[in-house]
């Protein structure tokens, strides 16, 4: 009877992990594909302070960029937290 007992608890915790795992995977695709939107979103932006004379148009694109960088260290910290592993973005 001990030993059937065990074998369920082991069953059970082996389910719960696999499903924990199965959690966090989703979890770090979706930073991940937020992670790679943000790099598009950032490369956009210096893109766009390459190409604008207008000084009230530059203020508002630094401050977008510094926007979209404090989102993307948001995201990194969200993935360390969970393990997943991704390139950083290079300037």
């Amino acid at each position: 009877m001990e030993g059937i007992v065990k074998g369920k608890v082991r069953e059970f915790a082996t389910a719960v992990r696999h499903k924990e795992c199965d959690a966090q995977d989703e979890k770090g695709r979706e930073i991940s594909e937020a992670l790679r939107l943000i790099c598009d979103k950032i490369k956009r932006n210096e893109e766009s302070f390459n190409l604008i004379s207008d000084a009230d148009l530059i203020e508002a694109i630094v401050y977008e960029g510094m926007a979209l960088k404090a989102r993307y260290r948001y995201l990194l910290r969200q993935a360390k937290s969970i393990g997943v592993c991704r390139e950083p973005y290079k300037n």
